[in-house]
């Protein structure tokens, strides 16, 4: 019965010009992809082929690309973020910050570092050399 209230036969309903606009964009987008699918359908071995030319190519510029994720030589840089509970004192923060950079200044590798207090105030970083 709270249906009959609510939902209303799609031709009583009206809509505003941003609705019609973006629905006739979807349609497009819609006719689009049923006449892609139709090709590709149609088309099922040239299809295959295509897409066992793009895994190939795919892995021909993965063999000779030059770039990396990770840099080539190693820079020597640490960053390290901490945080600590939130509504904590800064005090407090300072005092867990400082033994953070205590600790990491105890290591023989470290030549230099900073540690720095964040906003919020709850959050610090160290950056290491």
């Amino acid at each position: 019965m709270l249906c009959s209230r609510f939902l209303k036969n799609p031709e009583q309903q009206r809509h505003g010009r941003l609705y019609n606009a973006s629905e006739k964009v979807f349609a497009s987008w819609l006719r689009g992809y049923d006449w892609s699918l139709r090709a590709v359908l149609r088309h099922r071995f040239a299809t295959l082929l295509v897409s066992f030319v793009v895994i190939a190519l795919t892995g021909v510029l993965f063999v000779f690309s030059k770039t990396g994720f990770l840099p080539n030589e190693d820079q020597g840089l640490v960053f390290a973020f901490t945080e600590a509970q939130q509504g904590i004192a800064f005090d407090d923060m300072v005092r867990l910050q400082q033994s953070v950079a205590s600790v990491i200044r105890q290591d023989p590798n470290v030549q230099s570092s900073m540690s720095s207090l964040g906003n919020p105030l709850n959050q610090g970083g160290s950056f290491s050399d």
